[in-house]
């Protein structure tokens, strides 16, 4: 079982190719129980389980907290009507699979774009001469951009364009 953010795709296949089960958690793992939805945060409605519909994960309930003591600030930017926000991005598929996409606060903005961190480290790590991937983003106060830094460790020579051009052409 592993948490947090999701293990690139292989990653997960490189740990069954030697007999692990691996399952992916994600949210809060202290919240449990009824009250989870997967919503639209700006209208606040449950989002469709199609596999392309884009919601955040929500919970109420009596197993969550009621806010953060003497913050009502904080309390405030936590909740949305009555809903506790995780800022976990997902689509849900027909088959009830939940599919995590992203963090709301790891999101790039780069050229107007939107661009999802995790896809950006699956594309990477899809490269057989990678074997380790962070990615650091930095706002510029600019045009609400990103400038993004990657730090890539490789198990085999491999060159920085060869890289480059194996993501451009995902």
């Amino acid at each position: 079982m592993t948490g947090g953010a999701p293990p690139p795709p292989v990653v997960i296949t490189m740990m069954e190719n030697i007999g692990f089960d691996v399952s992916h958690l994600c949210s809060l793992t202290e919240i449990h129980g009824p009250g989870v939805e997967m919503k639209d945060p700006i209208k606040m409605e449950n989002v469709e389980w199609d596999g392309t519909s884009i919601g955040e994960i929500m919970f109420r309930g009596n197993t969550d907290m009621s806010g953060y003591l003497k913050d009502l600030k904080a309390t405030k930017e936590a909740f949305l009507d009555g809903w506790r926000q995780s800022g976990n991005l997902v689509v849900k598929h027909t088959d009830g699979y939940i599919e995590f996409k992203d963090r709301s606060k790891d999101i790039i903005i780069s050229g107007g774009k939107n661009i999802s961190s995790i896809e950006v480290k699956t594309a990477i790590y899809s490269h057989p001469a990678v074997l380790e991937v962070a990615l650091v983003a930095r706002l510029i106060n600019i045009w609400v951009n990103h400038r993004v830094h990657l730090f890539v460790s490789f198990g085999m020579k491999m060159l920085n364009y060869q890289l480059a051009s194996m993501i451009n052409d995902r």
